[in-house]
């Protein structure tokens, strides 16, 4: 758990948290891999967490109706994504993630990370 936090320290985001709080985050985070040309999450999936990418590359894209993708964002090591949906009600991923390369990644609990933030 220790490199977890470590891991999460160094991110932007998680960088004034309290070590409590870190601790906290650590407890409900999940190790997740992605391996390169796999899918994360789909347009339309209910957006239950959010990620900090660690290694590998991501590409966060649209499909149109008729099927083409439209890149939005790549995301790369020691940024987060999807983080602003956790304070939407039954929020839902408004694009598609998958990896540009072999990616491991942290996945946060949405809901408890916001409950957190509102509890300080």
């Amino acid at each position: 758990m220790d490199n977890l936090i470590e891991t999460l320290r160094r991110a932007h985001l998680f960088t004034q948290l309290s070590q409590e709080q870190i601790e906290r985050v650590a407890r409900k985070a999940r190790h997740v891999t992605v391996a390169e040309g796999k899918t994360l999450f789909s347009q339309g999936d209910p957006a239950e967490r959010f990620f900090l990418v660690v290694s590998g590359q991501l590409k966060l894209f649209r499909l149109s109706p008729e099927g083409n993708e439209k890149v939005i964002e790549i995301i790369t090591p020691g940024h987060t994504f999807a983080e602003a949906l956790m304070f939407l009600n039954a929020p839902r991923y408004p694009v598609c993630a998958s990896a540009l390369a072999a990616s491991e990644l942290i996945a946060i609990d949405a809901r408890d990370f916001a409950a957190m933030l509102r509890e300080s």
